[in-house]
Protein backbone atom coordinates (compact mmCIF):
# COMPACT_ATOMS: atom_id res chain seq x y z
CA UNK A 1 0.00 0.00 0.00
CA UNK A 2 1.23 3.45 -0.84
CA UNK A 3 2.20 5.23 1.95
CA UNK A 4 1.47 9.26 2.17
CA UNK A 5 3.87 11.41 2.46
CA UNK A 6 4.31 15.21 3.32
CA UNK A 7 6.78 17.28 1.67
CA UNK A 8 8.13 20.30 3.46
CA UNK A 9 9.49 23.17 1.72
CA UNK A 10 12.95 24.06 3.67
CA UNK A 11 14.96 27.05 3.21
CA UNK A 12 19.09 27.12 2.59
CA UNK A 13 20.19 30.73 3.64
CA UNK A 14 23.92 30.31 5.33
CA UNK A 15 26.68 30.80 2.77
CA UNK A 16 29.09 28.31 2.97
CA UNK A 17 32.14 29.33 4.89
CA UNK A 18 35.17 27.48 6.26
CA UNK A 19 33.25 24.23 4.88
CA UNK A 20 35.42 21.65 3.08
CA UNK A 21 34.56 21.88 -0.75
CA UNK A 22 32.23 25.25 -0.39
CA UNK A 23 29.82 25.30 -3.12
CA UNK A 24 26.39 28.12 -3.73
CA UNK A 25 23.34 28.77 -1.39
CA UNK A 26 20.00 27.42 -2.70
CA UNK A 27 16.86 29.41 -2.36
CA UNK A 28 14.05 26.75 -1.49
CA UNK A 29 11.13 26.46 -4.31
CA UNK A 30 7.94 24.08 -3.78
CA UNK A 31 8.24 20.63 -4.07
CA UNK A 32 5.27 18.36 -4.61
CA UNK A 33 4.87 15.10 -2.63
CA UNK A 34 7.42 12.11 -3.16
CA UNK A 35 7.03 8.72 -2.94
CA UNK A 36 9.47 8.02 0.08
CA UNK A 37 11.32 4.49 -0.87
CA UNK A 38 14.17 3.73 0.95
CA UNK A 39 16.92 5.23 -0.18
CA UNK A 40 20.99 4.49 -1.23
CA UNK A 41 23.14 4.14 1.70
CA UNK A 42 25.92 6.33 1.71
CA UNK A 43 28.61 5.76 4.02
CA UNK A 44 31.38 8.19 5.29
CA UNK A 45 35.04 8.03 6.46
CA UNK A 46 35.84 11.08 8.19
CA UNK A 47 39.71 11.35 8.94
CA UNK A 48 40.87 10.77 12.42
CA UNK A 49 41.82 13.94 14.50
CA UNK A 50 44.99 14.77 15.70
CA UNK A 51 46.80 14.28 18.63
CA UNK A 52 46.79 16.78 20.67
CA UNK A 53 48.91 17.14 24.56
CA UNK A 54 48.76 20.66 25.87
CA UNK A 55 50.82 20.94 29.21
CA UNK A 56 48.42 19.71 31.75
CA UNK A 57 46.82 17.26 29.80
CA UNK A 58 45.52 13.63 31.57
CA UNK A 59 45.94 10.34 30.57
CA UNK A 60 42.54 9.19 29.48
CA UNK A 61 43.54 5.75 28.31
CA UNK A 62 41.68 4.05 31.32
CA UNK A 63 38.85 6.43 31.56
CA UNK A 64 35.84 4.39 32.53
CA UNK A 65 32.37 4.36 30.54
CA UNK A 66 30.47 7.69 31.75
CA UNK A 67 26.32 7.54 32.04
CA UNK A 68 25.12 10.19 33.85
CA UNK A 69 21.94 10.66 33.87
CA UNK A 70 19.47 13.56 33.93
CA UNK A 71 15.46 13.34 35.38
CA UNK A 72 13.96 13.57 32.05
CA UNK A 73 12.89 10.19 30.15
CA UNK A 74 15.80 9.27 28.05
CA UNK A 75 15.55 8.64 24.19
CA UNK A 76 16.45 5.40 22.83
CA UNK A 77 18.69 5.59 20.31
CA UNK A 78 17.93 5.21 16.76
CA UNK A 79 20.36 3.96 14.42
CA UNK A 80 19.18 1.18 11.53
CA UNK A 81 20.95 -0.78 9.07
CA UNK A 82 19.32 -0.14 5.67
CA UNK A 83 19.62 -1.65 2.03
CA UNK A 84 17.40 0.64 0.19
CA UNK A 85 16.86 1.91 -3.41
CA UNK A 86 16.44 5.32 -4.92
CA UNK A 87 13.20 7.36 -5.89
CA UNK A 88 14.69 8.71 -9.04
CA UNK A 89 12.06 11.50 -8.20
CA UNK A 90 14.73 12.34 -5.51
CA UNK A 91 17.68 14.47 -5.50
CA UNK A 92 20.49 12.65 -5.83
CA UNK A 93 22.31 12.88 -2.50
CA UNK A 94 25.84 13.14 -1.88
CA UNK A 95 28.16 11.83 1.12
CA UNK A 96 28.01 13.66 4.35
CA UNK A 97 31.73 15.17 4.99
CA UNK A 98 30.66 17.11 8.20
CA UNK A 99 27.71 16.34 10.48
CA UNK A 100 25.13 16.30 10.60
CA UNK A 101 24.19 18.60 13.58
CA UNK A 102 21.07 20.47 15.36
CA UNK A 103 20.87 24.13 15.43
CA UNK A 104 18.10 26.90 16.49
CA UNK A 105 15.54 24.99 17.90
CA UNK A 106 12.09 26.06 18.56
CA UNK A 107 8.10 25.15 19.58
CA UNK A 108 7.36 23.59 15.74
CA UNK A 109 10.93 23.87 14.33
CA UNK A 110 14.57 22.49 14.21
CA UNK A 111 17.39 23.16 12.03
CA UNK A 112 19.62 20.17 10.44
CA UNK A 113 22.70 21.31 9.22
CA UNK A 114 25.75 19.49 7.41
CA UNK A 115 28.42 19.48 4.33
CA UNK A 116 28.85 17.17 1.69
CA UNK A 117 32.40 16.99 -0.58
CA UNK A 118 30.13 18.44 -3.86
CA UNK A 119 27.43 20.20 -4.34
CA UNK A 120 23.94 18.50 -4.09
CA UNK A 121 20.55 19.27 -3.20
CA UNK A 122 19.66 18.24 0.49
CA UNK A 123 16.82 16.54 2.22
CA UNK A 124 15.99 15.34 5.27
CA UNK A 125 13.33 12.81 5.91
CA UNK A 126 11.88 12.63 9.26
CA UNK A 127 8.96 11.28 11.90
CA UNK A 128 7.53 11.16 14.79
CA UNK A 129 9.17 7.83 17.05
CA UNK A 130 6.19 6.53 17.84
CA UNK A 131 7.30 3.05 17.27
CA UNK A 132 11.23 2.32 16.72
CA UNK A 133 12.03 2.30 13.36
CA UNK A 134 9.41 5.04 11.63
CA UNK A 135 11.73 6.88 9.50
CA UNK A 136 14.19 3.17 8.81
CA UNK A 137 10.82 1.69 7.56
CA UNK A 138 9.06 4.72 5.47
CA UNK A 139 6.38 4.79 7.70
CA UNK A 140 3.11 6.76 6.89
CA UNK A 141 3.92 9.46 9.13
CA UNK A 142 7.59 10.33 7.57
CA UNK A 143 8.13 13.76 6.15
CA UNK A 144 10.61 15.19 3.98
CA UNK A 145 12.42 18.70 3.75
CA UNK A 146 13.84 19.87 0.49
CA UNK A 147 16.41 22.47 -0.39
CA UNK A 148 15.07 24.47 -3.33
CA UNK A 149 18.74 24.67 -5.14
CA UNK A 150 22.26 23.24 -4.80
CA UNK A 151 25.21 23.44 -2.49
CA UNK A 152 27.53 22.37 -0.34
CA UNK A 153 26.91 23.35 3.38
CA UNK A 154 23.47 22.32 3.61
CA UNK A 155 20.90 23.28 6.23
CA UNK A 156 17.57 22.39 6.16
CA UNK A 157 14.24 23.23 8.32
CA UNK A 158 12.30 20.61 10.11
CA UNK A 159 8.45 21.89 10.91
CA UNK A 160 5.46 21.07 12.22
CA UNK A 161 6.79 19.54 15.00
CA UNK A 162 4.58 18.71 17.88
CA UNK A 163 5.73 19.86 21.10
CA UNK A 164 8.25 18.03 23.18
CA UNK A 165 8.24 14.40 21.08
CA UNK A 166 10.95 12.00 20.15
CA UNK A 167 11.77 12.48 16.33
CA UNK A 168 13.83 10.32 14.15
CA UNK A 169 16.29 11.76 11.21
CA UNK A 170 18.10 10.83 8.68
CA UNK A 171 19.69 12.95 5.92
CA UNK A 172 20.26 12.74 2.21
CA UNK A 173 23.31 10.57 1.39
CA UNK A 174 23.29 8.77 5.04
CA UNK A 175 22.17 5.18 6.10
CA UNK A 176 21.66 6.11 9.96
CA UNK A 177 18.84 7.43 11.43
CA UNK A 178 19.07 9.62 14.89
CA UNK A 179 16.67 10.49 17.14
CA UNK A 180 15.80 14.48 19.28
CA UNK A 181 13.60 15.79 21.71
CA UNK A 182 11.70 18.60 19.64
CA UNK A 183 11.48 22.07 21.85
CA UNK A 184 9.68 22.22 24.84
CA UNK A 185 6.09 24.67 24.58
CA UNK A 186 6.20 27.79 26.17
CA UNK A 187 5.77 27.77 30.31
CA UNK A 188 6.89 24.24 30.12
CA UNK A 189 8.29 23.45 33.21
CA UNK A 190 10.40 19.86 32.95
CA UNK A 191 13.38 20.09 31.16
CA UNK A 192 17.07 19.55 30.91
CA UNK A 193 20.22 21.33 29.74
CA UNK A 194 24.07 20.61 29.35
CA UNK A 195 26.90 23.15 29.99
CA UNK A 196 30.57 23.01 28.49
CA UNK A 197 33.38 25.03 27.60
CA UNK A 198 36.75 25.60 26.96
CA UNK A 199 36.92 22.67 24.69
CA UNK A 200 40.03 24.22 22.46
CA UNK A 201 42.76 21.78 23.10
CA UNK A 202 43.21 17.91 23.97
CA UNK A 203 40.70 16.34 21.75
CA UNK A 204 41.02 13.22 24.29
CA UNK A 205 39.05 14.98 27.24
CA UNK A 206 37.09 16.42 24.60
CA UNK A 207 35.80 13.48 23.10
CA UNK A 208 35.04 11.79 26.83
CA UNK A 209 33.28 14.91 27.61
CA UNK A 210 31.10 15.06 24.67
CA UNK A 211 30.16 11.19 25.10
CA UNK A 212 29.06 11.45 28.60
CA UNK A 213 27.13 14.53 28.10
CA UNK A 214 25.62 12.75 24.83
CA UNK A 215 24.81 9.66 27.13
CA UNK A 216 22.55 11.79 28.81
CA UNK A 217 20.62 12.92 26.47
CA UNK A 218 19.89 16.63 27.57
CA UNK A 219 17.60 18.87 25.62
CA UNK A 220 19.86 21.43 24.17
CA UNK A 221 23.80 22.06 24.96
CA UNK A 222 25.31 25.70 26.32
CA UNK A 223 28.69 26.19 25.34
CA UNK A 224 31.00 28.80 26.97
CA UNK A 225 33.08 30.01 24.62
CA UNK A 226 36.93 28.88 23.21
CA UNK A 227 35.83 25.90 20.94
CA UNK A 228 38.74 25.73 19.04
CA UNK A 229 42.25 27.18 19.54
CA UNK A 230 42.03 29.40 16.09
CA UNK A 231 38.66 30.21 15.41
CA UNK A 232 40.23 31.36 11.73
CA UNK A 233 41.44 28.23 11.10
CA UNK A 234 39.14 26.09 8.74
CA UNK A 235 40.28 22.40 9.80
CA UNK A 236 39.98 23.01 13.41
CA UNK A 237 36.17 23.36 13.00
CA UNK A 238 36.28 19.98 11.00
CA UNK A 239 37.82 18.43 14.45
CA UNK A 240 35.32 20.31 16.42
CA UNK A 241 32.48 18.84 14.61
CA UNK A 242 34.12 15.38 14.62
CA UNK A 243 34.39 15.30 18.08
CA UNK A 244 30.94 16.96 18.96
CA UNK A 245 29.18 14.85 16.79
CA UNK A 246 27.62 12.21 18.99
CA UNK A 247 26.12 15.11 20.72
CA UNK A 248 24.97 17.79 18.21
CA UNK A 249 22.90 15.03 16.34
CA UNK A 250 20.72 14.49 18.87
CA UNK A 251 20.59 17.89 20.62
CA UNK A 252 21.13 21.53 19.52
CA UNK A 253 24.12 23.42 20.82
CA UNK A 254 24.06 27.09 21.14
CA UNK A 255 27.88 28.56 21.74
CA UNK A 256 29.45 31.84 22.77
CA UNK A 257 31.91 33.42 20.99
CA UNK A 258 35.30 33.07 23.14
CA UNK A 259 38.31 34.93 22.30
CA UNK A 260 40.29 31.91 20.68
CA UNK A 261 37.48 32.23 18.02
CA UNK A 262 39.10 35.28 17.13
CA UNK A 263 35.62 36.61 16.01
CA UNK A 264 36.01 34.61 13.08
CA UNK A 265 33.71 35.10 10.21
CA UNK A 266 33.39 31.92 10.03
CA UNK A 267 31.05 31.54 13.52
CA UNK A 268 28.04 32.59 11.85
CA UNK A 269 28.33 30.28 8.84
CA UNK A 270 28.89 27.16 10.82
CA UNK A 271 26.44 27.77 13.58
CA UNK A 272 22.35 28.51 12.62
CA UNK A 273 21.68 30.78 15.59
CA UNK A 274 18.23 32.38 16.45
CA UNK A 275 18.03 35.01 15.37
CA UNK A 276 20.99 35.33 13.01
CA UNK A 277 22.97 35.47 15.83
CA UNK A 278 23.77 39.01 14.67
CA UNK A 279 26.82 40.54 16.31
CA UNK A 280 27.81 37.11 18.27
CA UNK A 281 24.51 37.90 20.65
CA UNK A 282 21.30 35.96 20.88
CA UNK A 283 18.69 34.54 22.99
CA UNK A 284 16.12 32.16 22.85
CA UNK A 285 13.19 30.72 25.12
CA UNK A 286 13.21 27.55 25.85
CA UNK A 287 9.93 26.44 27.70
CA UNK A 288 9.45 28.07 31.25
CA UNK A 289 13.23 29.89 30.37
CA UNK A 290 15.01 32.58 28.52
CA UNK A 291 18.32 31.98 27.39
CA UNK A 292 20.12 34.48 26.88
CA UNK A 293 24.16 34.34 24.90
CA UNK A 294 26.26 37.20 25.09
CA UNK A 295 29.23 38.35 23.38
CA UNK A 296 32.13 39.17 25.99
CA UNK A 297 34.75 37.56 24.45
CA UNK A 298 37.65 40.33 25.10
CA UNK A 299 38.55 42.57 27.32
CA UNK A 300 36.53 45.68 26.16
CA UNK A 301 34.41 46.05 28.96
CA UNK A 302 32.98 49.26 26.71
CA UNK A 303 30.98 47.13 25.01
CA UNK A 304 28.52 46.94 27.89
CA UNK A 305 28.67 50.89 28.99
CA UNK A 306 25.09 52.47 28.62
CA UNK A 307 23.87 53.34 25.55
CA UNK A 308 26.24 50.50 23.57
CA UNK A 309 24.21 48.18 21.21
CA UNK A 310 25.04 44.88 23.25
CA UNK A 311 24.11 46.51 26.57
CA UNK A 312 20.71 48.03 25.10
CA UNK A 313 19.56 44.27 23.50
CA UNK A 314 20.47 43.17 27.12
CA UNK A 315 18.46 45.67 28.69
CA UNK A 316 15.38 44.40 26.67
CA UNK A 317 15.68 41.10 26.71
CA UNK A 318 16.17 40.88 30.50
CA UNK A 319 12.90 43.12 31.12
CA UNK A 320 10.98 41.03 28.11
CA UNK A 321 12.00 37.57 30.28
CA UNK A 322 8.23 36.33 31.24
CA UNK A 323 9.32 32.79 32.12
CA UNK A 324 10.49 31.70 35.62
CA UNK A 325 13.96 31.23 34.46
CA UNK A 326 16.62 33.68 33.11
CA UNK A 327 20.26 31.93 32.06
CA UNK A 328 22.89 34.13 30.81
CA UNK A 329 25.85 32.11 29.20
CA UNK A 330 29.21 34.61 27.94
CA UNK A 331 32.82 33.16 28.29
CA UNK A 332 34.85 35.94 30.13
CA UNK A 333 34.29 34.85 33.68
CA UNK A 334 33.37 37.55 35.92
CA UNK A 335 33.59 35.88 39.93
CA UNK A 336 36.86 33.57 39.92
CA UNK A 337 39.39 32.34 42.22
CA UNK A 338 41.80 33.47 39.69
CA UNK A 339 43.59 36.38 39.90
CA UNK A 340 41.96 39.51 38.65
CA UNK A 341 42.64 41.30 35.31
CA UNK A 342 40.67 44.72 34.53
CA UNK A 343 38.22 42.54 32.40
CA UNK A 344 37.19 40.45 34.84
CA UNK A 345 36.25 43.34 37.17
CA UNK A 346 34.76 45.95 34.33
CA UNK A 347 32.55 43.14 33.39
CA UNK A 348 31.51 42.98 36.65
CA UNK A 349 30.69 46.16 37.12
CA UNK A 350 28.96 46.65 33.59
CA UNK A 351 27.01 43.55 34.30
CA UNK A 352 26.26 42.31 37.51
CA UNK A 353 23.63 45.40 38.32
CA UNK A 354 21.72 44.15 35.85
CA UNK A 355 21.65 40.03 36.59
CA UNK A 356 20.63 41.33 40.38
CA UNK A 357 17.63 43.62 38.59
CA UNK A 358 16.44 41.04 36.59
CA UNK A 359 16.77 38.08 38.84
CA UNK A 360 18.84 35.86 36.69
CA UNK A 361 19.13 32.40 37.92
CA UNK A 362 22.58 31.42 36.90
CA UNK A 363 25.09 33.08 34.84
CA UNK A 364 27.68 30.73 33.09
CA UNK A 365 31.35 31.27 32.01
CA UNK A 366 34.40 30.24 30.79
CA UNK A 367 37.49 31.39 30.31
CA UNK A 368 39.41 29.67 33.37
CA UNK A 369 40.11 26.66 33.03
CA UNK A 370 38.52 25.25 36.26
CA UNK A 371 35.21 24.15 37.83
CA UNK A 372 33.99 27.21 40.09
CA UNK A 373 30.34 28.07 41.81
CA UNK A 374 29.85 31.29 43.13
CA UNK A 375 27.28 33.07 44.62
CA UNK A 376 27.14 36.89 45.23
CA UNK A 377 24.69 39.33 45.66
CA UNK A 378 21.71 36.62 45.20
CA UNK A 379 23.39 35.42 41.81
CA UNK A 380 24.90 32.10 41.47
CA UNK A 381 27.33 32.24 38.64
CA UNK A 382 29.07 28.76 37.40
CA UNK A 383 32.48 29.03 35.80
CA UNK A 384 32.87 25.35 33.68
CA UNK A 385 35.32 25.65 31.32
CA UNK A 386 37.04 22.02 31.63
CA UNK A 387 36.42 21.14 28.25
CA UNK A 388 40.00 20.14 27.36
CA UNK A 389 42.30 23.53 27.60
CA UNK A 390 44.70 23.22 30.22
CA UNK A 391 43.72 23.88 33.62
CA UNK A 392 44.52 26.55 35.48
CA UNK A 393 45.54 26.96 39.51
CA UNK A 394 43.27 28.73 42.03
CA UNK A 395 45.63 31.74 43.59
CA UNK A 396 43.03 33.89 45.72
CA UNK A 397 39.84 32.33 46.74
CA UNK A 398 36.66 34.33 45.18
CA UNK A 399 34.18 35.45 48.26
CA UNK A 400 31.04 33.55 47.90
CA UNK A 401 32.79 30.69 46.42
CA UNK A 402 30.56 27.39 47.01
CA UNK A 403 32.71 24.58 45.40
CA UNK A 404 35.77 24.58 43.08
CA UNK A 405 38.22 21.95 41.95
CA UNK A 406 40.94 21.69 39.16
CA UNK A 407 39.61 19.28 36.88
CA UNK A 408 38.05 18.53 33.36
CA UNK A 409 34.64 18.83 33.58
CA UNK A 410 31.10 19.57 32.16
CA UNK A 411 27.41 20.44 34.02
CA UNK A 412 24.06 18.89 33.78
CA UNK A 413 20.99 20.67 34.78
CA UNK A 414 17.36 19.44 35.27
CA UNK A 415 14.38 21.81 35.61
CA UNK A 416 11.56 20.64 37.22
CA UNK A 417 8.80 23.11 38.48
CA UNK A 418 9.84 25.69 40.98
CA UNK A 419 13.43 24.03 41.34
CA UNK A 420 16.59 23.31 38.61
CA UNK A 421 19.27 21.24 39.78
CA UNK A 422 22.71 21.38 39.02
CA UNK A 423 25.44 18.95 38.95
CA UNK A 424 29.15 19.61 37.75
CA UNK A 425 30.61 16.16 36.69
CA UNK A 426 34.80 15.40 36.23
CA UNK A 427 35.47 13.64 33.08
CA UNK A 428 36.30 10.83 34.55
CA UNK A 429 32.68 10.17 35.94
CA UNK A 430 32.88 11.86 39.52
CA UNK A 431 30.07 14.43 40.76
CA UNK A 432 32.59 17.36 42.07
CA UNK A 433 29.53 19.55 43.18
CA UNK A 434 25.42 19.56 43.30
CA UNK A 435 23.18 22.16 44.22
CA UNK A 436 19.25 23.42 44.02
CA UNK A 437 17.75 27.14 43.24
CA UNK A 438 14.63 28.10 43.92
CA UNK A 439 12.54 29.92 41.82
CA UNK A 440 12.28 33.65 42.27
CA UNK A 441 9.47 34.32 40.08
CA UNK A 442 6.44 32.93 41.14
Amino acid sequence: MARKVLVILCVLTVAAAGCSAPGPISTATPVETQNLASRVAQTQNLASLPSVTPAQTQNLASLPSVTPSLTSTPLPTATYTLTPSITPTLPPAEPVSRGPYLQDEAPGSIWVVWDTAKPSTGYVEYGPTSAMGQVASGGPDVLVGIEGGIGAHHQVQLTGLADYTQYDYRVGGEQDVYSFRSAAAPGQQDFTFAVLGDTRANPDVHQAIINAIAAARPDFVLHTGDLVDDGNNAGLWTAFLKIENPLMRIAPLYPALGNHENDTPLFPDIFRLPGGGGGGYYAFDYGDARIIVLKADDYDASIFAPGAPQRTWLEQELALAAGRWIFVSFHVAVHTSFAEDPSEVNLRNALAPLFEKYHVTIVFNGHIHSYERVIADGITYVVTAGGGAPLYSFNVKEPGQQAAALVYNYTLFTVSGDTVSGKAISVDGKEIDSFVIKAVKP
